[in-house]
Formats: structure tokens, sequence, C-alpha cells
């Protein structure tokens, strides 16, 4: 039983540390998920002035996420391109600064990214392509 405990222990000490800077106002966290379907991969780049988060490759229902500070970017936005199978390469802004959230959630789907709504619990607030 120790044993077992001495394995969880590290995962509760990361997930407690990260979500008590998120709530004491250290940054922002943004995590955005492939709600593609099943087997298609999303490619995504995200980027902000001189700050280049890298390409990722996301499997179906997979995430990524990171933390920034919004006061700190020297820039308004937080912004993304997106792609998947033979499609156009597809963009959009992440985070606005006017977006004031502290947890960003995103899923992206063919029609367009989906915001998840705190009050429905559903990613529900959607928008399209340009």
């Amino acid at each position: 039983m120790s044993h077992r405990l001495l394995l969880v222990l590290p995962f509760f000490f990361v997930f407690f540390s990260s979500l008590s800077e998120i709530c004491e106002g250290q940054g922002t966290y943004v995590v955005i998920t492939n709600g593609l379907g099943p087997n298609i991969d999303l490619t995504l780049h995200c980027y902000f002035k001189e700050k280049d988060l890298g390409v990722q490759v996301l499997h179906y229902n997979e995430t990524f996420g990171f933390r920034f500070k919004p006061n700190v970017l020297d820039t308004k936005l937080l912004f993304c391109s997106f792609q998947w199978g033979q499609s156009d390469l597809h963009s959009f802004d992440i985070y606005k600064t006017e977006d004031k959230c502290l947890y960003c959630q995103w899923s992206i789907t063919t029609a367009g990214p989906c915001f998840f709504n705190q009050d429905t619990s559903l990613y529900d607030i959607c928008y399209q392509w340009k």
C-alpha cells in the first residue's frame, strides 16, 4: 500500500501545484484537444511574438497544453495554425487578452475551434474557420 502512495504522490503534487499557480494568477493555461474524429491526426503550431511553441501532432482526443503570463506578452494574442489530412491550413487566435480566461479549453473540429463552456460543460462555443 505504501508503494502505491509513493507512486501517486508526485502526480498530486504536480497537479495541485499547477492548479494553485493558475488560481493565484501565475498565468493562463491553454489546452487544445483534437476533436476531429477517430484516425484523424491534428498538426498544430502555436506562437506569439518571438515565442514559438513548436509543431505538435495530436491523435484523436489527445491534448496539448501550455501556460503563459498574458501581461508579459508583447502582443495581445496567441495564434495557432491547424491542419489535418489533405485539408488547407487553418488559423485561429486561440487566446486574446480580452478573453481573460485562466483555463482556456479548446476542441478543434473540422467546422472550427470550439471553446469549453463552463455553464454547460460542453464545447459549444464554436467559431468557423476563416
